[in-house]
């Protein structure tokens, strides 16, 4: 049986401004308000990996998970 592959890249998880907004979610397991575009980029993760799980699928990550490569704000990368 062949194995699938899930491939994806350019992630750049960030807080980005334009178009976003602050909303309720959860963020490794705590609650609060974040930036809703950050929010959304947590769920394509999620999704990602619920259904390589589901197909039994690897997972290719060509890269750029951050935006920025200097460096990583603060509630992006502790999820606060």
């Amino acid at each position: 049986m062949p194995t699938e592959i899930v491939a994806f890249s350019d992630h750049h998880a960030h807080n980005f401004q334009y178009g976003s907004e602050r909303k309720l979610g959860e963020v490794c397991g705590r609650k609060g308000y974040y930036n809703s575009r950050f929010l959304a980029s947590l769920d394509i993760i999620k999704e990602i990996g619920d259904y390589a799980e589901a197909h039994a699928a690897h997972v290719l990550f060509g890269g750029d998970l951050f935006h920025q490569r200097s460096g990583v704000a603060t509630d992006v990368l502790m999820g606060t």
